[in-house]
């Protein structure tokens, strides 16, 4: 039973992580990715008439690339605040897809791309946010 099981839990997340990450024909494989925290920043959606929408607050993530054509596939983020909303720790895992051809380009600098994570909705201040880069930890 606990072979069925567990071969159920990975078929479904194999199936989960091809739907987000979907590779091409010119990709040779997967790898993690460092992540670094840029800006913080607090935004309101645009609302449509009568309506109340509530403040967002995003955060930006540089994410390194090893490759010049490689590309960011998936982007796993989970948020954790403390009790008034005040300091937030981002865990974040992010996968890059490697893509052959890099090996023939050549770089001016590394390649970088740049991610939009929500931190927490509903709130009207930006907490202090720590990253906690779940590639670099091992976790």
């Amino acid at each position: 039973m606990k072979t069925i099981l567990t071969a159920m839990i990975l078929l479904a997340s194999t199936a989960a992580m091809s739907a987000t990450t979907a590779l091409q024909k010119e990709d040779t494989g997967l790898y993690p990715a460092s992540v670094r925290l840029g800006k913080v920043y607090l935004t309101t959606p645009d609302c449509p008439p009568n309506a109340m929408c509530a403040p967002m607050v995003y955060a930006d993530v540089t994410v390194r690339l090893a490759g010049c054509l490689d590309r960011v596939g998936t982007v796993s983020s989970k948020v954790d605040l403390n009790e008034d909303r005040s300091q937030a720790r981002l865990n974040i895992s992010v996968i890059a897809i490697k893509n052959k051809k890099s090996a023939s380009v050549k770089c001016i600098a590394a390649p970088v791309k740049l991610e939009k994570v929500l931190i927490v909705g509903g709130t009207f201040a930006a907490p202090e946010v720590e990253l906690n880069d779940l590639n670099s930890n091992g976790q």
